[in-house]
């Protein structure tokens, strides 16, 4: 039987399907997700569900799986298999814990699994994610299939122009007239315009008489020498623009340089063709942003299931610390086990943070083998059991790079390799291991290389899907199951960092990526530098701490006081201002929390600093999008520390900076 139900206080915009053979559920369902505005469709026939779907398309699914008429899995199975319907996201809702049924689910096409009984606070928030990736998708492929199509249509015409006024001088008029979003201008050898068309003139923001016979190499971004002008004429025969960056016009240009030659067959004048590129740079990096966000919704279980892992072990602890609170020994080993795991829950959390925001990219001198461990244990937890593992991790040699986009290039590689043995099982081998190499490039003098090796027992690949991997947007997978990005971006990472990729592939006969890093002479990793608790004990300076938690407040509060600290604690910014403007001399640091709903810490420390330019604030931030590093230290602010608080980091950083400020 069918139930519907609706809530028009509220403006609907997206419909969510509920299927559950049990009316209770469903109620409760129905209930939450009415009072948060959405319209919903309920059934406790999954039948009738499957039906109703097929011909009336909801925005996402909550599904049962056990249920009498059609489980779960069959329902997800046909639901998928129709093209109309299979973009539809699908979120299992079951009482079932073991690993089997969850595979099943995913394996089925699921996006997600809410083990009952659930939250509504989880239940709200995978729906939210799992729309806005949906819609994320959605719009990112209409923008690719409009804009190739655009593209497509750009490049027929402007090879047309381009042909035609290579043949023949005496049309130049009549193309330059042609409607297109190249500019367009004719030189002589000198640099002077003796011609253009309009999109030129408007490049400039002037008319064309305005242009005519002025030398272009006044114009264009000072980049453009006449030297570099020679060398793009060089690179035009093998067919291919010139990229260069107008920093004058924050434009990206790609540039194609023609010779005109005389009856002689000297080159006489240039034809020069720009396009703007800046809107199709900003969408290649907007798709390959949004890799990134279908590689986390990859991880989502993965990442469920360390977070339950690390809470169960705090949880443990703190449990087993409450029934020993007589024992000392036990309750110091307790307590360290759950200081222990909340530092990898903080971990995680910044991983995940980072890998998901754009950044700026951050080289340092990096053991690699760290990370592609790290990468490995988050890949076991979603990987299928029908697919083993090999690792084999034999060289803790040091390279310089950005750990961030070395966790990028293994989870990359070992994605591609575990979906292509993901209906038939097999194994997925990853080494590392220092190798000989001899590198093309004369920049590296060193033969001294680092091999990541990733091998599969898959399908394989021809040649011919070789030759295209690492072309943006090509893929091998059904449209919407990805942007055809991974190995692009792999691929520009490895030429970032002066490295190299070779593949070794056939039909039926699996596939293995080899990454080639160079070593690093530098054999250290910037080890972490400890202030023993001694040295870092205060002399009665005068601390003004402020964050809107009031745990966090009180528990820093009673630390600093015990290290020999004078602490003045506030939940307000605005009323810590107050108390700061009362008696500023009477204060030797601040310290201050990002995100407050009165007054944000930056806000305060500029305000504070109006006052006391001199006096050293120390920045706390749970979500570091909000302000960079380097955005705080060129505001003024001495040290920048990102939550959660390990408070002996903070009491030696606190030391570091007022040590610092009495020299």
């Amino acid at each position: 039987m069918g139930l519907t139900m609706e809530n028009t206080d509220f403006t609907i915009t997206e419909t969510i399907m509920i299927v559950d053979d049990k009316p209770a559920n469903v109620d409760i369902l129905v209930k939450i997700l009415n009072l948060k505005g959405y319209k919903t469709r309920a059934f406790t026939n999954s039948k009738f569900a499957l039906e109703s779907a097929k011909s009336n398309h909801p925005t996402l699914i909550l599904l049962d799986i056990r249920m009498p008429d059609l489980d779960g899995i069959m329902f997800c199975k046909e639901l998928k298999k129709d093209k109309e319907t299979s973009k539809i996201p699908v979120v299992f809702i079951s009482a079932l814990l073991e690993t089997e049924e969850k595979v099943n689910a995913f394996n089925a096409g699921g996006v997600d699994y809410i083990t009952k009984p659930f939250q509504e606070e989880e239940v709200l928030s995978r729906i939210k994610t799992h729309l806005s990736l949906f819609h994320i998708n959605e719009n990112l492929e209409m923008l690719v299939e409009k804009r190739t199509e655009d593209l497509k249509k750009e490049i027929v015409e402007r090879k047309k122009i381009e042909k035609s006024l290579r043949q023949s001088f005496e049309t130049n008029q009549a193309l330059l007239n042609a409607p297109t979003d190249s500019a367009i201008f004719l030189i002589n050898q000198k640099g002077v315009i003796y011609s253009l068309n309009d999109t030129a003139a408007d490049r400039f923001g002037k008319n064309k008489d305005e242009l005519l016979n002025k030398n272009i190499y006044q114009l264009l971004d000072p980049e453009l020498a006449k030297a570099r002008f020679n060398h793009q004429v060089e690179v035009n025969k093998t067919g291919d623009p010139v990229r260069f960056v107008d920093k004058a016009n924050k434009k990206i240009l790609d540039n194609n340089v023609y010779p005109i030659l005389n009856e002689s067959g000297e080159i006489e004048k240039f034809a020069i063709f720009s396009r703007d590129v800046t809107k199709q740079h900003e969408l290649e990096k907007n798709l390959i942003q949004a890799q990134k966000i279908e590689s986390i919704g990859n991880l989502a279980g993965g990442i469920a299931h360390d977070f339950n892992n690390i809470l169960s072990i705090i949880f443990g602890y703190s449990e087993f610390a409450i029934s020993n609170i007589s024992n000392p020994d036990k309750l110091k080993l307790c307590i360290q086990e759950v200081v222990t795991g909340a530092g990898r829950a903080r971990d995680l959390v910044r991983q995940i943070l980072t890998f998901s925001r754009k950044y700026e990219q951050e080289k340092h001198y990096l053991q690699i083998s760290l990370v592609v461990r790290e990468a490995l244990k988050m890949l076991r937890s979603i990987i299928p059991s029908t697919i083993e593992m090999d690792q084999n991790i034999e060289s803790d040699s040091i390279v310089y790079a950005d750990s961030i986009q070395i966790h990028q290039i293994v989870m990359n590689l070992c994605t591609n390799a575990y979906q292509a043995m993901i209906d038939i099982g097999g194994t997925l081998t990853v080494t590392l291991k220092e190798v000989k190499y001899k590198q093309p490039s004369t920049e590296i003098k060193s033969d001294d290389f680092l091999m990541l090796e990733v091998t599969d027992t898959g399908y394989g690949m021809d040649q011919n899907t070789i030759s295209n991997i690492f072309e943006p947007y090509f893929t091998t997978k059904e449209l919407g199951e990805g942007t055809g990005l991974g190995m692009a971006v792999v691929h520009g990472i490895v030429q970032d960092h002066n490295g190299y990729i070779e593949i070794e592939s056939e039909p039926g006969k699996g596939t293995t990526f080899q990454v080639y890093l160079p070593v690093s002479d530098n054999k250290k990793t910037q080890p972490h530098t400890e202030i023993e608790d001694k040295k870092a004990k205060g002399g009665g300076e005068s601390i003004l701490f402020v964050d809107d938690e009031y745990k966090i407040v009180s528990i820093a509060g009673e630390v600093l006081s015990s290290y020999g600290y004078k602490v003045k604690k506030f939940v307000d910014g605005v009323k810590a201002y107050k108390e700061f403007c009362d008696a500023p001399d009477s204060f030797d640091m601040i310290i201050t929390d990002m995100t407050m709903p009165s007054l944000t810490g930056l806000e305060l420390a500029k305000k504070i600093f109006k006052i006391k330019p001199d006096i050293p604030v120390i920045l706390c931030t749970g979500h570091s999008d909000l302000i960079s590093k380097k955005e705080a230290l060129s505001a003024g602010i001495k040290g920048y520390y990102e939550k959660p608080i390990r408070m002996g980091e903070l009491i030696r950083t606190i030391r570091t900076i007022l040590d610092k400020e009495n020299l």
